[in-house]
């Protein structure tokens, strides 16, 4: 019988930056260390590049100058309401690739998420510690009594060595997820009972992306999405929530093309009828939150269904 697939929210900054958050340019505005910078936007290089450019080459040092101020997530109540609702759906895995702890902040909301509250929830799936690349740490989580793992893909804000930004550390992250894929060829995985990695769930679970733009720089997860689509069992499903926007043709159409040996596409494109050109950001986060629960249920509820017939039959 093959294993239920692990249900897991992929979540980006849109939400966040919904509710007043730093964007990524303001956040490259906040790390620069450069005089007289043209607007961000306007820097004809790919994102990764950017970060190098604006920091003169020293993204570690602007890193470990910007994570003292990202540790303290300070978040309105409304923000607050809407990520203890996605906490409350059931998944299995949150990975994120914000560096700071809104999500962890609304678990605890309205105390302050202090550093020892923060360690407190680090957990890991091996034995020594990740300094660097967190592929077996998660913060553990619990929100209304839901247990939440909160994987921080790429880095977390109080730990500046494991933050990724340029293409160096973009670079070695993709080193290092090949290396978790190729520990899971040869693992029984069609076995597994627990994920022990947010690599493996990414690879072999049902994954509700929210917030996150899949941008063409993100070439670590554009990989793990392509290497998805070649697995041969438990892969499961990318339901990608995101806006029409004519000038996201081409990434759509990429997205489109994942598809599994069968020919079935292994990714979802869901606009839920709104379009960037008039938007409430707000609106369609609230949407989309209502869109996965309903899909998570339906999911629930099949699995139920199968489960039961597969014991009629014994």
């Amino acid at each position: 019988m093959e294993n239920k697939k692990s249900k897991i929210l992929l979540f980006g900054n849109g939400l966040l930056q919904s509710f007043g958050g730093e964007s990524w340019s303001e956040f490259l505005s906040s790390i620069s260390k450069r005089d007289n910078l043209p607007s961000i936007d306007e820097i004809n290089c790919p994102e990764p590049l950017k970060a190098i450019l604006v920091t003169e080459d020293k993204v570690d040092v602007a890193m470990r100058e910007k994570c003292s101020q990202m540790q303290k997530s300070i978040i309105s109540y409304q923000l607050n309401v809407a990520l203890r609702e996605l906490m409350s759906l059931g998944f299995h895995h949150i990975l994120t690739t914000n560096y700071t702890y809104e999500l962890e902040q609304a678990a605890e909301y309205p105390e302050y998420l202090t550093e020892y509250k923060l360690k407190k929830m680090t957990k890991s799936t091996v034995d020594r510690a990740e300094p660097k690349y967190l592929i077996h740490t998660y913060n553990d989580v619990t929100c209304d009594g839901f247990k939440n793992k909160i994987w921080h893909i790429h880095g977390e804000a109080r730990k500046p060595d494991s933050t990724i930004l340029g293409h160096y550390y973009y670079g070695n992250s993709l080193f290092k997820i090949k290396e978790e894929v190729k520990i899971l060829e040869k693992s029984a995985v069609e076995e597994r009972k627990e994920d022990k990695s947010w690599v493996e769930a990414f690879l072999f679970g049902d994954i509700y992306c929210l917030g996150f733009g899949f941008g063409f720089s993100e070439f670590d997860l554009w990989w793990l999405l392509n290497r998805k689509a070649r697995e041969k069992k438990n892969k499961g499903k990318l339901y990608f929530y995101e806006p029409f926007n004519d000038k996201n043709w081409a990434k759509t159409e990429l997205l489109k093309l994942m598809k599994n040996a069968s020919g079935e596409r292994i990714v979802d494109v869901l606009d839920l009828g709104y379009n960037q050109n008039n938007m409430n950001w707000q609106n369609f986060y609230s949407d989309a939150i209502t869109d996965i629960k309903a899909k998570l249920n339906e999911k629930d509820s099949l699995g139920l269904k199968k489960e039961e017939k597969e014991i009629l039959f014994v």
